[in-house]
């Protein structure tokens, strides 16, 4: 009777381990659970407060581009006019070497064609 009863008080003892064994297995999945919404909620924030990062950060970039847009747009138009200013001043200048260049080109032919009308008119230089 004596081991009877040791047989049955260490199945009693296996039987009230395995069922505390299974209370802490049901408390730490029931803590497992908690934690794991609780993560899930804090990526959902993390996510949020990347998403709100992200849109500021286009927006200042945003008006960074902005801003660059509008100086090159005025470094273009400097640009333009200088190129105008430029045109109009090499106009000028070729204009004048055109005039220098047909004027030395020409000049023999018409001191020629000028004495050839004058000996023909028959006019004469008195000195």
């Amino acid at each position: 009777m004596a081991e009877q009863d040791t047989a049955e008080a260490l199945g009693r003892a296996g039987f009230e381990a395995l069922r505390s064994i299974a209370e802490s297995s049901k408390a730490m999945s029931t803590m497992l659970s908690v934690q794991t919404t609780e993560i899930r909620s804090l990526m959902s924030k993390i996510d949020d407060v990347q998403e709100r990062v992200i849109r500021l950060e286009e927006q200042r970039h945003g008006r960074d581009i902005e801003t660059l847009t509008r100086a090159r747009e005025a470094i273009e138009m400097r640009i333009a006019a200088l190129e105008l200013a430029q045109a109009s001043m090499v106009g000028k200048f070729q204009g004048a070497g055109t005039l220098a260049s047909l004027v030395k080109n020409y000049f023999p032919l018409l001191a020629m064609a000028a004495a050839a009308f004058f000996w023909v008119s028959g006019y004469k230089i008195e000195k």
